[in-house]
């Protein structure tokens, strides 16, 4: 090799997850609900052996966090999925919160407080479509994008 030849760069992160963005698994959450379709009242669909369900918001963010079907809050999760999933969950509830509140039901702040950033009620509003869901979740990473310094 010679002297002045650069040295290739890995292709892989070495620390395993630390160049996923939130931003990134938004976006896969979108495209998987785009590809297996979207459910309101579970995180998944269909039957407990379908490898690819149609899901909810949570779950398809789940999806694209741990790469399968997995009980998105079992202690025996990866950390490395977890991690994942609990920051874009985290950024998603915070995008709803701002851009597309429930409305006050109960009167208690902070019950109403939950409810609004609530992805479940949002996810589960009667008047809900999968367009909107896939919207969000694509509107949310460029959010998160914008807001920490764009992509990479």
């Amino acid at each position: 090799m010679h002297r002045t030849q650069n040295l290739p760069s890995p292709a892989a992160d070495t620390d395993g997850f630390g160049s996923v963005t939130p931003a990134d698994i938004l976006r896969g959450a979108s495209t998987y609900l785009i590809r297996h379709g979207w459910n309101r009242g579970n995180y998944y669909g269909g039957r407990d052996t379908t490898p690819f369900p149609p899901a909810d918001v949570i779950g398809a963010i789940g999806m694209a966090a741990y790469g399968n079907r997995h009980h998105l809050y079992s202690p025996d999760a990866p950390p490395e999925g977890t991690r994942l999933f609990r920051r874009a969950f985290d950024y998603f509830c915070d995008f709803i919160g701002r851009t597309d509140p429930m409305c006050r039901l109960s009167g208690d702040q902070d019950i109403d407080l939950d409810l609004e950033l609530s992805p479940y009620v949002w996810n589960d509003d009667p008047a809900r479509h999968g367009l909107q869901v896939v919207m969000a979740l694509t509107q949310a990473a460029t959010d998160f994008d914008r807001t920490h310094g764009g992509t990479r």
